[in-house]
């Protein structure tokens, strides 16, 4: 996973290519890139993929979302000042659906792991209450939310990285371990 899906969005938008491509109003070419990514990974669930495909197939919305994407990407430090613009705009999708914490999460953890973190809204809430974690969960994407999921991430990267942890990627493999296991464990005790 590490270095197929990141390697993959690095080619295709790192080094500045995102910006430029949006500048430039190259929507087919983004376009294009994006949906190779989205059809390599299994992070994001096809009811996700779908939004995303509208999206891309909307010359204004994918324009707005990725001229968005493009200015949370070059910051070294996630703060409030580049995040809530670019929520606000997943927010106001016109796209029916879009405006969900995967959506607005996933090409930011692609592109910058060492700063961004993936939020699966089941697996983050159930593996913030089993470790006692307060998310400060909301439904839809927020500053506060993503602050909490970034706080408590950092802490797990910190304990992590005697393991061997270099970033969020890490971390998310470790939380989808939790909570699969939970989840597998409570299966078993149903039965």
């Amino acid at each position: 996973f590490r270095s197929h899906l990141a390697r993959e969005f690095h080619s295709a938008f790192g080094d500045g290519q995102l910006r430029n491509m949006v500048e430039n109003h190259s929507l087919r070419v983004i376009a294009d890139r994006a949906q190779a990514i989205l059809n390599d990974q299994d992070l994001i669930y096809r009811g996700e993929i779908k939004c995303f495909k509208e999206l891309l197939n909307n010359e204004t919305e994918s324009l707005l979302y990725f001229k968005a994407l493009s200015n949370v990407l070059g910051p070294v430090e996630v703060n409030e000042g580049t995040m809530r613009p670019y929520f606000e705009m997943v927010n106001a999708s016109s796209i029916q659906g879009f405006a969900k914490w995967p959506n607005a999460t996933f090409f930011p953890f692609l592109a910058r792991p060492d700063s961004h973190m993936l939020l699966k809204p089941q697996v983050a809430k159930d593996f913030a209450t089993m470790l006692g974690h307060g998310l400060l969960y909301e439904h839809h994407p927020n500053w506060r939310t993503y602050s909490a999921l970034m706080e408590m991430s950092a802490g797990y990267l910190v304990l992590l990285k005697p393991l061997g942890a270099r970033d969020y990627l890490d971390v998310f493999s470790f939380m989808m371990v939790i909570y699969n296991g939970a989840t597998q464990k409570a299966s078993v005790q149903q039965q």
